[in-house]
């Protein structure tokens, strides 16, 4: 492997530049530590793209044979997460068991159910629309694409917001239950000193954890300016739609069937663990989304909180019908009327349409989601009949089952799939005995046997990775695919990606995958949000708040920054050699890539 910039490190971006910055010119990396460890986000140098030629036989360097030409360059958003932070279907209390002290701390330490920066989620994507739009008027992109888990907890209100926010044209508020004030696990109600509470802290209380021991700011006003409204910019491209477990399931891993929809819309919130409860059973349901395990979480002590029916949790039907209710483009967001009718997610569209004589590249959309439960992915047999009757029509050759070639009519396309989950998390094999999951190494076969498949696109895991799948030594076609899987926009660093399918001029093809980051400013402004306070006794005298429109890229900003300083997810220590890496980040080979294999047809 060897490095070469795709473009030159430069200064970062200023007001007005042009040429919109990537992290090949600015990476936002931690600062010094304040007192718990807490460090600020700075602007640090790029990060120069690495070439990768894990699938050509013979690496032929860094710098391309021909000349270089782009035919196909789209953004990739993932694991936006917008979420209902006031929602009563959500169990915030079970982040404790991703803590370090926890016996499951090894299968579940990055849970999700509770993050500081979750009520900040939609201004994080409103960020990274304005990003991609950036983009989209200096090279010209294709389309966008969210590999699902566009939303949290598979609510009504949350899949309009995301929808909402990324169509724009509109205003778009993120708030739930009473507009009156807040109510959550940041509230004074209910005070519980393992949450975050912005506000600070109640009289004759201790300092919550977050403050206390992580130094955490004092923020006043952040989350009643989390409530309000904003203007949303809406996406400058076409964009695409992929369904994901938090899409269709309760925390993304549970069948959202009665008692969850009569809580999710109720006015009782759980907020903690049943006195005795059994971690073992607690951990059954978190993985595999139990019914019978869930009862245990159920039986949790409540509190009051204002009920909305607008929580009431979405299936897979509703969740594509909602597409077809857009101002963006295409309508449908790529479901067809196919899927509406028959209840599918998977489809294919024209991503390049091969003017030219070059092969036309198809989009191919899966539905990894498990329908019975559970946050790991699958495909069904119909779905995989389907996947290899779209790679047999746009293929003149691929490999017989038993490794020979087979021929047929094409004409060749070059395919990239896109879906939720990664290849390796194709392992959930929940479902009825007469309905088995097809599961990883199905998948992986069928699709190495089609030389015409050249990427896998998709999220889920919440980090930047990039993973080569070559075909076994000795087969009659060399190479393989590319899978690049992008980072989340609701944990560190939040960030998606560009990419650009090139041809390389000498036989090769690359997928030049660089990292993007929000538009929101590098350091948070902590003032920002004080005139948005609202004391108990101002709201008696229904006076009106006198701060005017939320600053989106404010938030987003403070997000980021929370993001960075999870006390469950922070990285390293001062000689961390990566100040901008953790968990998220993934590693130098994952980030800014270009990515090599062989042109499996002629290109002209």
């Amino acid at each position: 492997m060897t490095t070469k910039p795709w473009a030159e490190p430069g200064p970062p971006a200023s007001t007005g530049q042009a040429e919109p910055v990537t992290t090949a010119q600015r990476r936002l990396v931690r600062g010094e530590a304040r007192a718990g460890g807490y460090r600020p986000l700075v602007a640090g140098p790029g990060e120069p793209v690495l070439v990768r030629t894990d699938l050509l036989a013979e690496a032929p360097g860094a710098t391309p044979a021909g000349e270089r030409r782009t035919l196909l360059a789209f953004a990739h958003l993932s694991d936006l997460h917008v979420v209902d932070h006031q929602s009563p279907a959500r169990a915030e209390f079970l982040e404790r068991v991703g803590d370090p002290d926890s016996p499951f701390w090894e299968k579940v330490q990055e849970l999700g159910a509770y993050r500081p920066n979750e009520a900040f989620a939609a201004h994080v994507v409103e960020a990274m629309v304005q990003t991609v739009n950036a983009h989209a008027q200096a090279t010209p992109l294709a389309f966008s694409i969210v590999t699902g888990d566009a939303t949290d907890n598979c609510q009504a209100n949350e899949l309009s917001w995301y929808r909402d926010v990324l169509d724009g044209g509109g205003d778009v508020q993120v708030d739930s239950g009473s507009p009156a004030r807040y109510h959550g696990v940041a509230d004074d109600d209910h005070y519980d000193v393992r949450f975050w509470h912005p506000d600070g802290t109640p009289p004759g209380r201790p300092d919550d954890q977050a403050r206390a021991e992580y130094g955490f700011p004092e923020v006043p006003g952040v989350i009643d300016a989390a409530r309000r409204a904003f203007a949303a910019t809406g996406l400058a491209t076409p964009w695409y739609a992929v369904h994901g477990n938090h899409d269709n399931l309760v925390q993304g891993t549970a069948v959202p069937e009665e008692p969850i929809p009569t809580l999710a819309v109720g006015d009782a919130k759980i907020y903690d663990l049943a006195p005795g409860a059994d971690l073992t059973t607690v951990g059954r349901a978190v993985d595999t989304g139990d019914l019978e395990a869930f009862a245990v979480l159920l039986a949790g002590p409540t509190r009051t909180v204002p009920a909305d029916e607008r929580r009431r949790p979405v299936r897979r039907a509703e969740h594509i019908a909602a597409h077809f209710d857009t101002r963006g483009l295409p309508v449908g967001h790529g479901y067809t009327e196919a899927n509406r009718a028959d209840g599918t997610a998977y489809y294919t569209f024209t991503a390049a349409a091969g003017l030219n004589g070059l092969p036309p590249v198809v989009g191919v959309v899966l539905d990894t989601v498990n329908p019975y439960g559970g946050w790991q992915g699958a495909l069904d047999e119909a779905q995989l009949t389907w996947l290899e009757g779209v790679l047999q029509r746009g293929s003149a050759r691929w490999l017989a089952e038993d490794g020979s070639i087979a021929t047929g009519t094409g004409p060749d396309s070059l395919f990239i799939l896109f879906s939720h989950h990664p290849l390796d998390c194709l392992v959930n094999d929940q479902a009825p005995d007469d309905a088995p999951r097809v599961l990883l190494s199905r998948v992986r076969d069928l699709l190495l046997r089609y030389p015409n498949v050249i990427g896998w696109v998709n999220g889920h895991t919440h980090r930047h990775t990039v993973t080569p799948y070559a075909r076994p030594a000795g087969s009659p076609v060399a190479g393989g695919f590319w899978e690049i899987t992008t980072a989340s926009h609701i944990d560190w660093p939040q960030q998606s990606r560009l990419i650009e399918l090139v041809d390389n001029g000498d036989g090769t093809l690359a997928f030049v995958a660089t990292v993007l980051d929000t538009a929101a400013p590098a350091a948070a402004d902590y003032d920002e949000f004080r005139g948005y306070a609202q004391t108990s006794a101002v709201l008696a005298t229904g006076a009106e708040r006198e701060a005017g429109p939320v600053d989106p890229l404010a938030l987003a900003a403070l997000s980021r920054e929370l993001a960075a300083n999870y006390w469950q997810r922070r990285p390293g220590n001062d000689a961390d050699p990566d100040p901008g890496g953790g968990s998220g980040a993934g590693t130098v080979l994952d980030r800014n890539v270009d990515l090599r294999l062989p042109a499996p047809v002629p290109l002209p």
